[in-house]
């Protein structure tokens, strides 16, 4: 219908720049939308949401079907937690903190009465103290992009539209199971269409 009605007025105003007065003439022509996509999923998984119908019109970016995420949410709940942690972190500084100022204390005592045994093992005791507050600080960074990694798997979960169109298929519902070379929906872009028209040569 859409089709017929821009035909139509393509012919229009083809008659109107040809000659005045000219009178009305139909014309084939044929019309593309310019873009014409199968929208899949990049994981497997069931659908556990379609909220979109055929004929409904959708923005890029806009969720238009959802697999089952239920693990995944629970492993960014469980990375968010870790990340956002700084307990262990916290507690080493307190540890060094203690190994520092024991160091302080048998260096300012007379070489006579600490041996150098002693002044070794508080040393090394210092030193692996700061080497462990730099690996609970490395954990710390690890878990944040752990974080980011679930999250980017949560958002696979998500099937986006690329464009903004109109559904003109739904080819899956809610409870199947999705592969990788399914098709769930066809989505068109009428905005630019592509109109061809076959007019006559004294036209």
């Amino acid at each position: 219908m859409l089709g017929r009605w821009i035909c139509a007025a393509l012919a229009a105003l083809c008659l109107s720049a040809g000659a005045a007065g000219a009178q009305d003439t139909r014309v084939d022509c044929v019309v593309e939308p310019a873009q014409k996509l199968k929208i899949g999923s990049a994981t497997l998984g069931i659908l556990k949401s379609v909220p979109v119908n055929r004929g409904a019109t959708v923005k890029a970016d806009d969720i238009i079907a959802r697999l089952d995420s239920s693990v995944e949410e629970a492993n960014v709940a469980l990375s968010r937690a870790q990340s956002e942690s700084t307990a262990s972190i916290e507690a080493q500084q307190t540890r060094v903190e203690l190994f520092r100022r024991r160091l302080d204390r048998q260096n300012q005592l007379s070489k006579g009465i600490v041996t150098q045994e002693k002044l070794d093992q508080v040393e090394a005791d210092y030193e692996i103290g700061r080497r462990d507050l730099q690996t609970e600080i490395l954990k710390h960074k690890l878990a944040g992009i752990e974080l980011q990694r679930a999250e980017a798997q949560l958002e696979l979960r998500m099937i986006r539209s690329p464009i903004r169109g109109i559904v003109t298929e739904r080819l899956m519902s809610a409870g199947e199971f999705v592969r990788q070379d399914s098709a769930i929906f066809t989505l068109v872009q009428l905005d630019p269409l592509y109109v061809e028209a076959y007019l006559p040569v004294s036209r």
